[in-house]
């Protein structure tokens, strides 16, 4: 369990580390074209971020039933 919260705690870092190079980005003054890509490029990574979570959150309940099963 302690190795999943881990995981869970470099990501979360990963997303922090990302988000704030893709925010200097941004309030650089850019084209409008440049922008809006990395307006998408941020979405879809939040979309898959949230649904890994929603993923590892999802394994690790199953695991702990069939453990819980097997006693």
């Amino acid at each position: 369990m302690q190795n999943h919260k881990n995981k869970i705690a470099i990501t979360i870092c990963l997303m922090v580390i990302v988000f704030a190079t893709v925010f200097g980005l941004v309030n650089q003054p850019q084209n409008e074209a440049a922008k809006v890509f990395l307006a998408f490029v941020i979405v879809g990574f939040v979309v898959c971020a949230v649904l890994v979570v929603f993923l590892i959150v999802y394994l690790v309940a199953w695991v702990m039933d069939m453990i819980r099963k097997k006693k």
